[in-house]
């Protein structure tokens, strides 16, 4: 007969061996081989214990929970750098009118972002073209934005700079050059496209000072 018990870590056989039996001869003759067995006497049988260890599991040693952190923050560090953008592109339609409002002029616009400092400045260099009362105007500028950033999908920018208007009429070209304050709302919906909303007040610094107010509604497109 065979028992087996499991005590701290210890596999223990019990075997009870009947007295003329085949193994009673061999385990009373080895006995004094194996300290690993004990012998002793149950009634009328001779009984015998084999201890073999158990085999303990291993835990995983501090490599594995390592790489996998290793792993966790490198894919952290690819994806933020992923979600900036070197440049950004600017398509849509702008609406200008002369103060106080005369009339508005409804033309395509374009416009590159670029960010030489981070968090600190924003250039935007656009051009944006109308036609009215026969003339065709064509207006450039070049903006020093402070970028504030509300969210992962909103930024804010507040920019002012200069000007240059060119004006075709049947009388004869016109230039002229004038300042530009603009409030930049720019969303994200997705990381490579949105789409922006900026108001704008400009003034000329020709003969005059004339004013306007516009307004720049288009979709942003991301550039890495």
């Amino acid at each position: 007969m065979i028992s087996r018990s499991n005590v701290e870590g210890v596999s223990s056989e019990v075997c009870v061996l009947l007295p003329g039996s085949a193994n009673w001869a061999h385990e009373c003759r080895h006995n004094s081989l194996h300290p690993s067995r004990r012998i002793g006497l149950c009634g009328e049988g001779l009984v015998s214990r084999r201890a073999t260890p158990l085999k303990r599991r291993t835990r995983p040693g501090p490599v594995v929970p390592g790489l996998a952190c290793t792993l966790v923050f490198v894919l952290a560090v690819q994806d933020a750098s992923a979600s900036e953008h070197s440049a950004v592109l600017e398509l849509g339609a702008s609406v200008e009118s002369e103060l106080p409002l005369s009339g508005a002029h409804v033309g395509p616009s374009l416009a590159v972002e670029t960010t030489p400092i981070e968090d600190w400045l924003e250039l935007e260099f656009g051009v944006a073209a109308s036609r009215s009362h026969h003339a065709t105007e064509w207006e450039t500028d070049l903006l020093f934005k402070k970028p504030y950033t509300w969210s992962s999908t909103v930024e804010f920018m507040a920019g002012l700079g200069p000007t240059w208007t060119h004006t075709t009429e049947p009388t004869g070209p016109t230039s002229t050059t004038g300042a530009e304050f603009a409030l930049d709302f720019m969303f994200w919906p997705r990381q490579k496209w949105g789409w922006f909303l900026e108001p704008a007040y400009g003034v000329a610094f020709a003969h005059g000072h004339s004013q306007s107010v516009g307004l720049t509604l288009g979709i942003l497109f991301g550039i890495h």
